[in-house]
């Protein structure tokens, strides 16, 4: 188990950290009822041998509820940590997409939009250059510093969502009346 939280923290396994919790609270279960039937045993018992026997289970199983239970405990902060970093990541990306989406439609607004539509491909590039341009930095500035490893995978998807939002915003230009 504690391997298992190792890889978890070093993201060397995608396991569920739902299902190592699981676990652990399963097997911390299964430690504490066999510190009972020890406990019960050692009550119970009159053979020197047996007492021996099941104080020994006592304070073994007592040492490792401990541990299960220290372990637990820092498995369900790791959870916090990790709904708190997903949570600051969500908030890194919908401020990008407002940057990205805000400071062109507040020139377009300012300035009009009304001298490049409907597109032509002349006014096309003019129009959709400076907003595809301040897409492109505000999801490079937000991927730098979100928090965790970035991968190439996350840069292709903000790649893929600039390119859909200007291909979408092209159309929409070619359409306009």
């Amino acid at each position: 188990m504690e391997r298992q939280v190792a890889d978890l923290l070093a993201q060397r396994k995608s396991t569920a950290l739902r299902m190592v919790m699981a676990q652990l609270l399963e097997l911390s279960i299964a430690f504490s009822r066999a510190r009972d039937h020890a406990r019960v045993t050692l009550r119970e018992s009159k053979l020197p041998a047996v007492l021996r026997h099941c104080e020994a289970m006592d304070v073994e199983l007592g040492d490792e509820l401990t541990r299960l239970q220290s372990l637990l405990g820092s498995v369900s902060t790791f959870a916090v940590a990790q709904e708190g970093e997903a949570q600051q990541r969500f908030n890194m990306l919908a401020a990008a997409a407002a940057a990205g989406l805000g400071l062109p439609a507040l020139i377009l607004s300012l300035y009009g939009a009304d001298i490049y539509l409907p597109f032509t491909w002349d006014k096309a590039w003019r129009a959709l250059a400076p907003i595809a341009g301040v897409l492109t930095l505000a999801a490079g500035i937000i991927l730098h510093r979100m928090p965790g490893r970035t991968t190439a995978k996350h840069y292709l998807a903000a790649l893929g969502l600039i390119t859909g939002l200007i291909s979408v915003l092209l159309i929409a230009g070619f359409l306009a009346p």
